[in-house]
């Protein structure tokens, strides 16, 4: 039953944002996606007790196109799909998180974002809630006429239940072809400090390939494969690679009018 509510929220929240759309001639702020992925992996470590139950994601999210000045703000949803052994420590199939923050535009090709994220986990009982408050700069290096660079740093702390901090940096490269599709390609190193007591640090290093078919002007359906290796153990296996790395695939639509 909560995988069906989920799955309406999903559905109407991209209809909402399509709705938005089509009433607007100039870009709307809105933008929308919804997933199915081999897998929920989130900073390299598994969230399912088996790594390879599929999963549905989407996510609304209210921002100002070309990432322009403003507020920012993201409802992300994942539910897995097939039954699964639940796991407190790992994880639940159901999770919602929450983003609010602010952008602002740091000179003509860089930008800054502060804010906050909250992430529930309403399969637990109680409530199993985090937090983390956020802050990422990025920057569009121009290459070529085709390819977009945008390297970033992003650092997310925990003051309440595992008082830490999580620290990122990455780089996320679109290159675009003919016939209206795109090469994407990204990765990303992070290092994790946590000082409550039990609570494990982690560091991770992460890349993704894909491609993008853009059939219309906002609308954009992409198939990725991603890769992470981590310093926790994954998996119980004699293999160093099998042990702390994983890959993991999906295909999504996106509403993304500042595409």
């Amino acid at each position: 039953m909560k995988r069906c509510v989920m799955l309406s929220v999903l559905v109407g929240g991209l209809c909402t944002v399509a709705s938005v759309a089509s009433a607007q001639e100039a870009p709307s702020p809105v933008q929308g996606e919804i997933g199915v992925w081999s897998g929920y992996i989130f900073r390299g470590v598994p969230q399912f007790v088996d790594p390879e139950v599929p999963a549905l994601q989407g996510a609304v999210e209210l921002g100002y196109p070309d990432r322009e000045e403003g507020v920012w703000g993201r409802l992300w949803l994942s539910t897995a799909l097939s039954e699964r052994t639940a796991n407190t420590q790992a994880g639940r199939a159901d999770e919602v998180d929450v983003a609010l923050g602010y952008r602002w535009k740091t000179s003509a090709s860089s930008w800054l974002t502060l804010g906050g994220i909250v992430y529930l986990r309403p399969g637990d009982e109680p409530l199993d809630v985090r937090e983390e408050v956020t802050a990422r700069w990025e920057v569009e290096i121009p290459i070529i006429d085709r390819l977009r660079l945008r390297p970033y740093g992003a650092v997310y702390g925990e003051v309440y239940r595992m008082l830490g901090v999580y620290g990122e940096v990455g780089v996320q490269g679109r290159l675009e072809l003919e016939y209206g599709f795109w090469a994407v390609a990204g990765g990303y190193g992070g290092t994790s400090f946590y000082a409550r007591a039990g609570v494990v640090g982690f560091d991770v290093l992460s890349g993704r390939a894909g491609l993008e078919y853009v059939p219309t002007p906002g609308v954009v359906i992409a198939g990725v494969v991603n890769a992470a290796l981590t310093s926790l153990s994954v998996n119980q296996s004699p293999s160093v690679l099998d042990e702390h790395g994983l890959v993991w695939s999906g295909l999504e639509v996106r509403y993304a009018p500042a595409f």
